[in-house]
């Protein structure tokens, strides 16, 4: 039986991977508690949230996988000792199978444009402004 605290715990990532989702696709919003699809509206994907201590990646991507065939889904995964905040997001795990991926990871970049940013070491393409870094500067 899944305790209240769990519950919020769950609800309340859903909401920060929603609201992180909404900085590239504004009408990104969490699922009605309780609704059967996407834990994530909005998007043009199905994004399954969990938060939970038990780890079973294999079922969940399952479970993506039987209900959705139209549009890629995954699962974001935010494990116990992780925040709840925007800033937190990004350390959340993305799981999904290596076939979906692929495809889009061989056509959307060559792998020797792929650098760390100097400015704040995460991953991105050479040449372009860093989108880590933009943020981080509008912050300030």
């Amino acid at each position: 039986m899944v305790t209240n605290s769990r519950r919020l715990r769950g609800r309340r990532t859903e909401i920060v991977v929603a609201d992180y989702m909404a900085k590239r696709w504004g009408s990104a919003r969490p699922v009605n508690s309780g609704a059967s699809g996407s834990d994530i509206l909005g998007t043009p994907y199905f994004i399954e949230v969990k938060a939970r201590s038990l780890f079973s990646p294999l079922e969940w991507v399952k479970s993506v996988k039987k209900r959705e065939k139209a549009r890629l889904g995954f699962v974001i995964y935010r494990a116990n000792g992780q925040g709840d905040s925007l800033e937190a997001v990004d350390d959340y795990l993305f799981i999904c199978r290596l076939g979906d991926i692929m495809p889009l990871l061989e056509n959307r970049v060559p792998s020797e444009a792929i650098v760390r940013c100097k400015g704040c070491g995460t991953w991105t393409q050479e040449g372009r402004i860093c989108e880590v870094c933009e943020v981080i500067k509008s912050n300030k």
